[in-house]
């Protein structure tokens, strides 16, 4: 499952900028990838993170990134382009604020990706969440 989580790096950056969404998982001093789950019954599981005494970083899911930039009014579109000899992966991104008349602002990045930088999604996910973490 370590495929899910944002890397070690990554996630440091995302620490920096002020993420402290609960995680399942964190990196320890090692910067190994830990489960934060101190127990499971049946459909509960309970999570503990205390900055106080814990010196992991978090290791947030791809997706909880992306909400946690949704939250924040900035929204990171994935796109393929189909190709005969394959697929390229694309990303923009948009800064929003829905009281705002047209709903977006002029704060945005352009459409990269366009020369094969990204040939997975995921490689594009990151791209992008990169390229938001300019608007914090």
């Amino acid at each position: 499952m370590k495929h899910l989580f944002v890397p070690y790096k990554l996630a440091l950056k995302l620490k920096e900028k002020g993420f402290k969404e609960e995680c399942i998982c964190g990196y320890n001093s090692f910067k190994l990838l830990t489960s934060k789950v101190s127990y499971s019954t049946g459909n509960d599981c309970e999570c503990r993170w205390d900055d106080r005494y814990d010196t992991d970083v978090r290791a947030p899911l791809y997706q909880q990134v992306i909400d946690w930039f949704d939250k924040k009014g900035i929204h990171i579109d994935i796109t393929p382009e189909f190709y005969k000899d394959g697929i390229n992966w694309n990303f923009q991104v948009f800064e929003y604020a829905p009281d705002f008349f047209n709903c977006t602002s002029n704060r945005s990045s352009m459409m990269c990706g366009d020369n094969h930088e990204y040939p997975t999604r995921k490689d594009a996910i990151i791209g992008g969440i990169k390229e938001a973490l300019k608007l914090i």
